[in-house]
C-alpha cells in the first residue's frame, strides 16, 4: 500500500507572531492534517503526520524524514507567509527523494492554485478546498485505481500544461467526515498560550 506523510511545515512562533509576541503565541495541533489523516485511515491507507513546529524540526530534518520513510505522497498545508519556506522545503524534499509526489493545500494554494504550481516547480498537485476526499482519490490514483481527470478539486501538471479539474462540492454532512487522528500527534506539545 502507498504511504502518505502529511506535513505542517517548519514555521516558528517567532515567524508566525513576531519577535515580541512569540512567547505568548499558541502552539496548536494541525487539525486540518488530522482530518485528512482520518480520511486516509478510514480507507485503510497508511498515513503519518509530521508537525515540524511542534517537533522543532527545520527543513533538512523534514526532508530527511521523507527520504527515510518510504513515502509515496507528501501533503503539505500552508499559508501565504510560509511561501519561501514551502519553496525551500519542496525543493529539498525532491532533491532527497525525487520519486515522491507532493500535494499542497490550505488557504494559499486554494486561492491561487495555478500560480502556486507555476511558482513552486517541485509541487505535483494542488488540492483546492476541502481535501478529505481529494487526498484519498490522489493516493488511489498513484496506486493505479483512479484516473486523475476524475478527481474533483485537483489542479496538476500534465507535461508543461496546468490542468484544473472541476471543483469538489462542499461536504454538507459533516458527520460523514472521519474523526481527526489525534493519536498521530504528540498532543503534549500543544498549548493555547504560553503560561506567564
Amino acid at each position: 500500500m502507498l504511504k502518505t506523510l502529511l506535513i505542517n511545515p517548519p514555521y516558528s512562533l517567532e515567524e508566525r507572531y513576531g519577535g515580541s509576541l512569540k512567547s505568548f503565541g499558541a502552539m496548536t495541533e494541525p487539525m486540518g492534517l488530522a482530518y485528512l489523516a482520518g480520511s486516509l485511515e478510514s480507507n485503510q491507507l497508511p498515513v503519518e503526520i509530521l508537525d515540524a513546529p511542534a517537533m522543532g524540526f527545520q527543513i533538512d530534518e523534514v526532508a530527511d524524514r521523507v527520504s527515510h520513510g518510504s513515502f509515496h505522497l507528501v501533503g503539505i498545508t500552508f499559508l501565504t507567509p510560509m511561501f519561501d519556506v514551502i519553496r525551500d522545503l519542496t525543493r529539498r524534499i525532491k532533491e532527497s527523494c525525487h520519486r515522491v509526489k507532493i500535494i499542497v493545500g490550505g488557504p494559499h494554494p486554494t486561492a491561487l492554485p495555478e500560480r502556486t504550481l507555476n511558482e513552486l516547480p517541485d509541487i505535483d498537485f494542488v488540492c483546492v478546498g476541502e481535501g478529505e476526499k481529494t487526498i484519498v482519490d490522489v493516493i488511489k490514483y498513484l496506486d493505479g485505481e483512479n484516473r486523475i481527470e476524475k478527481i474533483n478539486g485537483l489542479v496538476y501538471r500534465k507535461g508543461r500544461e496546468i490542468v484544473k479539474n472541476p471543483p469538489r462540492k462542499f461536504e454538507s454532512d459533516l458527520d460523514s467526515i472521519p474523526k481527526p487522528t489525534r493519536h498521530l500527534l504528540s498532543m503534549e506539545k500543544y498549548q493555547l498560550t504560553v503560561p506567564l
